[in-house]
């Protein structure tokens, strides 16, 4: 592994665009969240949540009547975390998460009804037997391979309405959609990569020099499965595509940027066949 293949081999601005785009991401929806009273004594985590953003750019979260850990109130201050899990199911491995600290504006019935047909239709499904909150926060920190990244409320804003533009185009133009703010296009996108690509020679061509990335963490393992050895994809967005190589001594992680930001499928597959090239 060449030890100039780090952070620092790539332009600064592309990392800035890779982490609004991963927090992004997740506050749209994709992964798991948690929502917690902390200030609550005892605190409690409420875990049968839904989370997303409407399209007026309003991060919200919706909460089962029925969540186990629900109590007589509902809680204003409160931490938010999601988790997303690398989209391969026999490797248990966190991709990114995004932690919050925010106030809940819990929204009584009427206001509820007015705002369910512009939410997300996994935290609207949720919301309409169960509680819809909007949250206001300062910051988000981005937590992945490449550390720890604070970004504040108006980037995550910014980033919103240059995508809800690109899918304004794309539905009254009748393009393709947008992949990366809508979370059920994940396993679709992640598909795509590895039918077009071969993460293994993408890796080794990274370690050779001959493909423009960087290298980003190493840990050591132990008792590695045969079945999980070689090069894996963690995550594709805007930006490039996270790998990971597993081997019997221990995981390095890397990215690979994009010649070009992607939005839609024939992007990915354009920029995924020059990688390949």
């Amino acid at each position: 592994m060449d030890p100039k293949l780090t952070r620092t081999a790539l332009d600064p601005v592309l990392w800035q665009e890779r982490s609004v785009s991963t927090a992004y991401r997740l506050l749209c929806g994709l992964g798991q969240a948690e929502l917690v009273s902390y200030h609550a004594s005892p605190m409690f985590t409420l875990t049968a949540v839904a989370h997303g953003v409407t399209r007026s750019g309003d991060l919200v979260v919706a909460v089962s009547a029925n969540d186990p850990a629900l109590g007589d109130e509902l809680p204003t201050d409160i931490r938010l975390s999601i988790d997303k899990q690398a989209p391969r199911l026999d490797v248990h491995i966190v991709a990114s998460s995004a932690h919050l600290l925010g106030q809940a504006r819990w929204l009584e019935t009427a206001e509820k009804a007015l705002v369910i047909p512009e939410l997300p239709q996994r935290v609207a499904m949720l919301a309409e037997s169960g509680y819809l909150a909007v949250i206001t926060y300062d910051r988000v920190l981005l937590h992945d391979v490449c550390g720890v990244t604070p970004l504040c409320a108006d980037v995550i804003l910014d980033e919103h309405e240059r995508c809800q533009l690109i899918q304004d185009e794309s539905f009254f133009c009748e393009l393709e959609p947008d992949l990366f703010v809508y979370p059920e296009h994940e396993i679709s996108t992640v598909e795509t990569v590895n039918s077009e690509l071969d993460l293994q020679a993408v890796y080794d061509g990274l370690m050779l020099g001959e493909v423009t990335g960087a290298f980003l963490a190493c840990q050591e393992l132990q008792d590695s499965c045969e079945h999980i050895l070689g090069a894996t994809c963690l995550d594709v967005d805007r930006t490039g595509i996270t790998l990971m190589s597993i081997e019997r001594e221990g995981a390095t992680t890397a990215f690979v940027p994009f010649k070009h930001p992607v939005s839609t499928r024939p992007d990915v597959i354009r920029e995924v066949r020059q990688l390949g090239k």
